[in-house]
């Protein structure tokens, strides 16, 4: 029996994490997903998801807040 395996992450040269982000700082489940993409490829590219109305309970960060997080963190 044959059985399939998927892609390799490191198989190709840029990662995609694409997440939120609604928390004051990242999430140690953040940092590592994020790790793990960086481990595995050469680019990385981030997508912070952009609700239509902001400043609500569930998301109470707006993206320029997100970003700076996000950057802070990781600066490459």
């Amino acid at each position: 029996m044959n059985i399939l395996k998927g892609p390799k992450p490191s198989e190709f040269e840029i990662g995609c994490v694409i997440a939120r982000f609604q928390l004051h700082k990242l999430h140690e489940a953040h940092i590592k997903l994020i790790d793990f993409v960086c481990q595995n490829h050469k680019k990385v590219i981030i997508f912070l998801g952009v609700p239509v109305i902001g400043n609500t309970r569930s998301n109470p960060l707006d993206f320029a807040t997100r970003h700076a997080m996000v950057q802070a963190m990781y600066p490459n």
